[in-house]
């Protein structure tokens, strides 16, 4: 695992950005959590990289492609703790997500829990093998802000109430988030994994919002299955995401799109070490793609440990920065943060509620559940922050509550927060002046 050094010798926030980031000097980024950002570092090596490629493409791809992404994900594999035979790259973790779930061979009526706070994609690719092949959804209603006990309780009673009459377990598998996108949510994954393992249930973790932004340790947490966006929280250029499965479904799982690697389930190698390398070496070409961003995670590994001083530092600043900014912001502008009593639900993401009116807080308490109402205050704010301000929040309504989540990142201090939520105010007071709103009164 990456492990803190030393601190950074040019200090976290806005020197850091300017000195490493290519943010346009004009704009206020404080949603980081939506698109990541590479670093300078990572985007030369980026560069280098693709114009090794573009060059001379047959030595690239014949005579480095397939060594390079190997040693990238021998570097990644250190950060999440695992052999790195059991790791591919994949464009983002949609893809990942995808890769597994169209892969494994579910059979009609196999039952997958998720939860109301699933991100859209991979709720849609579940929805999918049920109109595909008859799998059964069991979806748990999640309204935060929940404690953690609150949560695998949750889970828990939806295993107890689906034993079949012998009292066994009749749950394939589990999709939960390490956290969730909207409201940004850190998920109690790790005893929610250990619940499924005690119940003979498969684990699949959507860390799309993961490495980088928590610690991951995939020998303790031993899920069968783990995605994570590295574009996301660790600085590598879109599109990039880990893929970690499991030895012993390494035969289940193909490349998406199916290949010219592709082996069937049933097909053994002769020897051991050809089949302990059969999940990576299906992996690492499936076509004639850009594969800069996957070779450039051995950039950003060196980034994250040598110019940030390990992943300890980011953490460090970061989570403080969040408390600090909410802490600020709560207070100078009466309200509170999205958070539970036993304060478990904050990371680098954090979640303020928008103070209201009584009479606004009832109207978006009634169109909670509006995608029209929504979209047009989530569009009408955008603009007027992206036109105006030169900045952009995520907007979320969750549980009947409007809240606005926050990215903390080494590039941003506390005034960029403090002012960003001042214009988001802002906007949606001109919002509520609008002919459109009026018509919800």
């Amino acid at each position: 695992m990456s492990q803190s050094s030393q601190l950074p010798k040019i200090p976290f926030g806005k020197q850091f950005r300017e000195e490493y980031f290519p943010l346009d000097k004009k704009i206020t980024a404080v949603n980081h959590g939506s698109f990541g950002l590479p670093s300078k570092p990572v985007l030369e090596a980026y560069d280098k990289v693709f114009k090794e490629d573009i060059s001379y493409p047959d030595r690239f791809y014949n005579k480095y492609m397939a060594l390079e992404i190997e040693n990238a994900l021998k570097d990644i594999s250190t950060v999440v703790n695992t052999d790195h035979e059991n790791l591919a790259f994949v464009p983002n973790a949609s893809a990942g997500v995808n890769t597994v779930l169209r892969s494994y061979p579910f059979q009609k009526g196999d039952k997958i829990i998720i939860t109301s706070t699933i991100y859209g994609a991979t709720g849609n690719t579940v929805k999918f093998l049920e109109n595909r092949l008859g799998i059964e959804i069991v979806t748990l209603d999640l309204n935060y802000p929940l404690s953690d006990d609150d949560v695998l309780k949750f889970f828990s009673d939806a295993i107890a109430s689906n034993l079949d009459k012998d009292g066994k377990n009749t749950i394939k598998m589990c999709v939960h988030d390490t956290i969730s996108s909207m409201p940004g949510f850190r998920i109690p994954f790790e005893k929610i994994s250990q619940l499924c393992k005690k119940n003979g249930i498969l684990s699949m973790i959507d860390g799309a919002h993961g490495i980088g932004i928590i610690p991951i340790d995939l020998k303790k947490l031993q899920p069968d299955f783990f995605i994570s966006n590295l574009h996301k929280w660790y600085y590598v250029p879109r599109g990039c995401a880990l893929l970690y499965v499991d030895p012993k479904h390494h035969k289940n799982i193909h490349t998406n799109p199916i290949s010219h690697t592709y082996l069937d389930d049933g097909f053994e190698f002769d020897t051991e070490e050809l089949e302990k390398r059969r999940f990576i070496d299906r992996f690492i070409f499936t076509g004639s793609i850009n594969y800069s961003s996957y070779v450039s995670v051995s950039a950003a590994v060196k980034f994250v440990n040598e110019t940030c001083g390990g992943l300890q530092n980011i953490w460090d600043y970061c989570n403080k920065l969040a408390q600090d900014s909410s802490k600020l912001i709560c207070e100078k502008y009466n309200t509170r943060p999205f958070e539970n009593d036993d304060k478990t639900l904050t990371t680098m993401l954090f979640n303020i509620l928008i103070p209201l009116d009584e009479k606004d807080e009832e109207i978006v308490a009634k169109n909670s559940k509006s995608a029209k109402f929504y979209t047009e205050l989530r569009n009408f704010v955008c603009d007027y922050l992206l036109d105006n301000y030169n900045t952009y929040t995520q907007l979320g309504i969750h549980n009947k509550k409007l809240y606005v989540r926050f990215s903390a990142q080494i590039y941003t201090d506390i005034d960029d927060f403090d002012k960003t939520f001042k214009y988001t105010l802002e906007g949606i007071n001109k919002y509520f002046e609008t002919d459109t709103y009026k018509t919800y009164l």
